[in-house]
């Protein structure tokens, strides 16, 4: 008996770990090739999106941000990660005037999947005649097996266009060569304080919403932090002074914090917006609070009903006693 139950155990536990995933799953890890490169103003080149593969996928997806003070971006193709197979590639819509590329993607259509590295996409860029410092970054990006997103982490890139050797610690500096002002880029404002109900119940989703300015007028991304462990990312572009909504629903009751943290187009972060806090109440207690009420309201009336035909049977009780003893007497 005893050995029949420590099989069954040691059968429980095995199906357990086939089912529990594995937290501590090691990243794949998203990059642009080169992270770091120089070139010359109106110069053409390309970059790689590559990435080092942990884990067997059958897709990918990603959003390019760049700078258009500084870059134009000409085109996308495919990479040669998925060159085993056929595939359905999308290669994204280009933006140059507020500096994106939205909706890279490539799935596997036939059986099959790999986990060897390689190159996702090649971009191609021209830079300006702007000398200057500016990134090229990733949003938005995931990597996918049969059944969901695996672990990954992300590397941007730095593009170096023309002459950098400008102190930027000094708002303005003079270019020698073509006398032209170059401005340093600066950090978003301080994002406001989110706007949105401050009284929540679970499972329900609520908006709010923040906004701020960019004092070199960029595009802007937010990111809301809800406070529960939980993100919203890099939603946009939006306009400097522009409005962002995002929903969010929260699953356990408790006071929670949000707070908003903008990110401009040249990769700049604002410090983080002054804290809202929020009451979440579960669905049940909220309920139940109506029940109670509902119940203290039925209640009231049944008793008033109950006191009124004492009063009056202890009346008619008196009435009759009285009568009897007049009789008597």
């Amino acid at each position: 008996m005893k050995k029949n139950i420590i099989i069954i155990f040691v059968l429980i536990f095995n199906v357990l770990l086939s089912i529990i995933p594995n937290v501590n799953a090691e990243e794949s890890n998203i990059y642009v090739d080169p992270s770091n490169l120089e070139i010359d103003p109106g110069e053409s080149f390309t970059i790689n999106i590559s990435s080092i593969m942990t884990e067997k996928i059958e897709g990918y997806e990603f959003d390019i941000i760049f700078d258009p003070a500084f870059l134009i971006a000409n085109s996308v193709v495919e990479g040669d990660i998925f060159q085993d197979f056929t595939t359905w590639f999308n290669s994204g819509t280009i933006d140059n005037s507020k500096g994106y590329i939205n909706d890279v993607f490539s799935i596997i259509m036939n059986e099959g999947n790999t986990s060897k590295s390689g190159t996702l996409a090649i971009i191609s860029f021209t830079s300006l005649t702007k000398n200057g410092t500016t990134n090229i970054m990733l949003n938005d990006t995931g990597l996918s097996n049969d059944n969901s997103y695996i672990p990954i982490s992300l590397q941007n890139g730095q593009i170096n266009i023309g002459n950098t050797s400008i102190n930027n610690e000094n708002p303005e500096e003079v270019n020698q060569e073509d006398n032209s002002t170059i401005q340093s880029n600066v950090k978003p404002n301080l994002p406001e304080k989110p706007k949105g109900n401050q009284i929540c119940q679970t499972n329900v989703s609520y908006y709010f919403s923040s906004k701020t300015t960019d004092s070199d007028n960029d595009d802007l991304f937010y990111t809301f932090d809800w406070g529960d462990g939980f993100l919203t990312e890099n939603l946009g572009p939006f306009r400097s002074g522009e409005i962002c909504n995002a929903s969010h629903e929260w699953i356990k009751p408790g006071i929670y914090n949000i707070t908003v943290q903008a990110l401009d187009v040249q990769g700049k972060q604002s410090d983080l917006s002054p804290k809202l806090t929020i009451f979440v109440k579960s669905q049940e207690e909220n309920n139940s609070n109506q029940l109670e009420e509902k119940s203290g309201n039925e209640k009231q009336t049944p008793m008033v009903s109950v006191g009124l035909v004492l009063f009056i049977i202890t009346l008619s009780l008196i009435l009759i006693f009285v009568k009897t003893k007049k009789i008597k007497f």
